[in-house]
Protein backbone atom coordinates (compact mmCIF):
# COMPACT_ATOMS: atom_id res chain seq x y z
CA UNK A 1 0.00 0.00 0.00
CA UNK A 2 1.32 3.45 -0.88
CA UNK A 3 1.72 6.12 1.76
CA UNK A 4 -0.36 9.17 0.83
CA UNK A 5 -0.95 12.62 2.25
CA UNK A 6 -4.50 13.03 3.59
CA UNK A 7 -5.89 16.51 3.98
CA UNK A 8 -3.60 19.49 3.72
CA UNK A 9 -0.21 20.53 5.04
CA UNK A 10 -0.39 23.34 7.58
CA UNK A 11 2.58 25.63 8.24
CA UNK A 12 3.33 28.52 10.57
CA UNK A 13 6.25 30.57 11.80
CA UNK A 14 6.78 32.78 14.79
CA UNK A 15 8.73 33.18 17.98
CA UNK A 16 8.09 32.35 21.58
CA UNK A 17 8.24 29.39 23.94
CA UNK A 18 4.76 27.97 23.18
CA UNK A 19 4.12 27.52 19.44
CA UNK A 20 0.57 26.55 18.50
CA UNK A 21 -0.81 25.67 15.07
CA UNK A 22 -4.33 24.62 14.10
CA UNK A 23 -4.69 21.58 11.84
CA UNK A 24 -7.36 19.17 10.63
CA UNK A 25 -6.65 15.42 10.72
CA UNK A 26 -9.14 13.67 8.43
CA UNK A 27 -10.78 10.35 9.28
CA UNK A 28 -8.57 7.42 8.30
CA UNK A 29 -5.22 9.10 8.93
CA UNK A 30 -2.63 6.61 10.18
CA UNK A 31 0.00 9.07 11.37
CA UNK A 32 0.40 12.76 12.19
CA UNK A 33 3.82 14.24 11.41
CA UNK A 34 5.08 17.51 12.89
CA UNK A 35 8.27 19.17 11.68
CA UNK A 36 9.91 21.91 13.74
CA UNK A 37 12.82 24.11 12.67
CA UNK A 38 14.10 26.26 15.49
CA UNK A 39 17.08 28.34 16.54
CA UNK A 40 19.14 27.61 19.64
CA UNK A 41 16.44 25.91 21.74
CA UNK A 42 15.05 22.46 22.43
CA UNK A 43 11.49 21.15 22.34
CA UNK A 44 10.40 19.84 25.71
CA UNK A 45 6.82 18.86 24.76
CA UNK A 46 4.50 18.49 21.77
CA UNK A 47 0.80 17.54 21.89
CA UNK A 48 -2.11 17.03 19.51
CA UNK A 49 -5.72 17.74 20.47
CA UNK A 50 -4.81 18.74 24.01
CA UNK A 51 -3.44 15.49 25.41
CA UNK A 52 -2.13 13.18 22.68
CA UNK A 53 1.68 13.21 22.92
CA UNK A 54 3.51 13.67 19.63
CA UNK A 55 6.79 11.80 20.23
CA UNK A 56 10.22 12.85 19.00
CA UNK A 57 11.49 10.63 16.18
CA UNK A 58 14.38 12.40 14.49
CA UNK A 59 16.47 15.29 15.75
CA UNK A 60 19.27 17.06 13.92
CA UNK A 61 21.50 19.65 15.50
CA UNK A 62 24.00 21.73 13.56
CA UNK A 63 25.53 24.53 15.62
CA UNK A 64 22.51 26.41 16.95
CA UNK A 65 20.16 25.63 14.02
CA UNK A 66 17.96 22.70 14.96
CA UNK A 67 15.23 20.60 13.39
CA UNK A 68 13.09 17.76 14.64
CA UNK A 69 10.39 15.50 13.26
CA UNK A 70 7.76 14.20 15.66
CA UNK A 71 4.91 11.81 14.99
CA UNK A 72 1.76 10.34 16.47
CA UNK A 73 0.34 7.00 15.30
CA UNK A 74 -3.47 6.84 14.98
CA UNK A 75 -4.23 10.49 15.84
CA UNK A 76 -7.78 11.49 16.69
CA UNK A 77 -9.56 12.71 13.55
CA UNK A 78 -10.64 16.27 14.36
CA UNK A 79 -9.73 19.92 13.95
CA UNK A 80 -7.50 20.90 16.86
CA UNK A 81 -4.13 22.41 17.77
CA UNK A 82 -0.62 21.08 17.80
CA UNK A 83 1.01 22.75 20.79
CA UNK A 84 4.66 22.77 21.69
CA UNK A 85 6.89 23.92 24.50
CA UNK A 86 10.37 25.26 23.73
CA UNK A 87 13.22 25.87 26.13
CA UNK A 88 13.70 29.46 24.91
CA UNK A 89 11.88 32.38 23.30
CA UNK A 90 13.40 32.16 19.79
CA UNK A 91 12.16 31.89 16.19
CA UNK A 92 10.60 28.71 14.79
CA UNK A 93 8.74 27.27 11.82
CA UNK A 94 6.27 24.37 12.02
CA UNK A 95 4.79 22.05 9.41
CA UNK A 96 2.00 19.55 10.14
CA UNK A 97 0.66 16.77 7.89
CA UNK A 98 -1.32 13.52 8.18
CA UNK A 99 -0.70 10.37 6.15
CA UNK A 100 -2.57 7.18 5.25
CA UNK A 101 -1.12 3.83 4.22
CA UNK A 102 1.39 3.67 7.07
CA UNK A 103 2.04 0.32 8.75
CA UNK A 104 0.95 1.46 12.23
CA UNK A 105 2.50 -1.61 13.89
CA UNK A 106 5.92 -0.52 12.59
CA UNK A 107 5.30 3.11 11.73
CA UNK A 108 8.74 4.41 12.61
CA UNK A 109 11.10 1.63 11.57
CA UNK A 110 14.67 2.47 12.48
CA UNK A 111 15.17 6.04 13.64
CA UNK A 112 18.35 8.05 14.06
CA UNK A 113 19.76 9.53 17.20
CA UNK A 114 20.74 13.00 18.29
CA UNK A 115 24.52 12.70 18.18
Amino acid sequence: MAITLVGTVTTAEGSGPHPTIGHTVPSGADILAVRYSHFDQTITACNWNGSEVVANRIANIANSDRASIRSLVSPTATTANVTGTFSANNDYTIGVAAYDGVDTANAHGNTGSDS
